[in-house]
């Protein structure tokens, strides 16, 4: 059992489920322009940080500190968090991620950031 994984993500998150498309002649998703950019960005974070792939149900932590004031869907974001974990690999599914504790902070512009503490459950 792998302990507790810790991640920080630097940079805005977007909403993961306005960015997702459906191509209509075969029905595959695919992400937009936008999501795709952040999801690389994303990506190219988490390959420098430590390593674990969980298979079994988990908790997530996540502290979140804005850019700005703009309202923003904490759903939507976690969508994106979760489809990144799982395009990563630290997640074999993203259903895994069964008890979220999401903490929103102050407004950072200078330094938006998510830190992420991934666990088994116990």
């Amino acid at each position: 059992m792998p302990g507790p994984l810790q991640l920080t993500l630097k940079g805005q998150i977007p909403s993961g489920k306005n960015h997702m498309k459906i191509d209509p002649r075969t029905g595959q998703h695919y992400p937009n322009k936008r999501f795709s950019a952040w999801r690389q960005a994303a990506w190219v974070q988490l390959r420098s940080q430590p390593k674990a792939h969980f298979n079994v149900p988990c908790r997530i932590q996540v502290d979140y500190w804005p850019g700005d004031r703009r309202r923003r869907d904490v759903p939507g974001m976690e969508d994106a968090l979760c489809h990144i974990l799982e395009y990563s690999q630290i997640l074999k599914d993203d259903s895994l991620l069964q008890d979220w504790e999401w903490t929103t902070h102050e407004v950072s512009p200078t330094n938006p950031r998510v830190i992420l503490r991934i666990e088994e459950k116990v």
